[in-house]
């Protein structure tokens, strides 16, 4: 993550000034702080490296295109995370993954009723191994959230960002956020389950 100097420099009226103005030095600033927490961010939801590239560098093209449109009510770090979001999912529905993702949200949205209580409630998943098995079946479980929830958790539970930039983020309420974040962790813990719950058996067959 950005440095809390950088994050108090992105936030002076003064250096606000300068990046709207498109000042190189401040602009460089600004690309040099974020590129790789924007690139981690693109891994973070699922994007090989060769997207990420091409996502990042389609933030800074908008940034320069679209940096007039930037009041400062929120830090910079949000709007460019707003601009990386709605990026992402332009990309997906441009990828044809977008339909994946409806799927995989009507299969989350089947397992609530209308107030969002579960209508299966999961069970705790027990404890596993840590190592690349572990990593390979959070990965897995990871591609099935959508863009939203995927985004969501990564920034909540990876970047421990603030509940309120998340919203400024997803353009969502408080409480849909905690919809989104309540809904990411229930399916990944369903998900890890019965992963686990399968490997056994699939060892007796053997």
């Amino acid at each position: 993550m950005a440095n809390p100097t950088a994050k108090a420099e992105f936030h002076s009226e003064a250096e606000l000034k300068r990046i709207k103005a498109k000042d190189i030095e401040a602009m460089t600033r600004l690309v040099n702080t974020y590129t790789h927490e924007l690139f981690n961010a693109s891994l973070g939801l699922g994007f090989s490296e060769t997207d990420s590239r091409d996502l990042v560098q389609n933030v800074w093209l908008t940034i320069f295109e679209k940096i007039q449109n930037f009041e400062g009510r929120s830090h910079i770090r949000s709007f460019l995370f707003g601009i990386l979001y709605r990026k992402a999912k332009e990309h997906r529905r441009e990828n044809s993954k977008a339909s994946a993702s409806e799927q995989i949200e009507q299969l989350v949205d089947s397992r609530f009723d209308e107030k969002g209580h579960w209508h299966k409630p999961p069970v705790n998943p027990e404890e596993f191994a840590l190592g690349a098995e572990k990593a390979f079946v959070i990965k897995h479980c990871l591609e099935g959230l959508n863009t939203s929830q995927r985004t969501a958790f990564y920034l909540k539970e990876v970047q421990g960002e603030d509940s309120h930039r998340i919203c400024e983020v997803l353009e969502v309420s408080i409480s849909n956020l905690g919809v989104l974040l309540y809904r990411a962790r229930n399916f990944l813990r369903e998900c890890i389950e019965s992963k686990l719950e399968a490997k056994p058996e699939q060892e007796s067959r053997k």
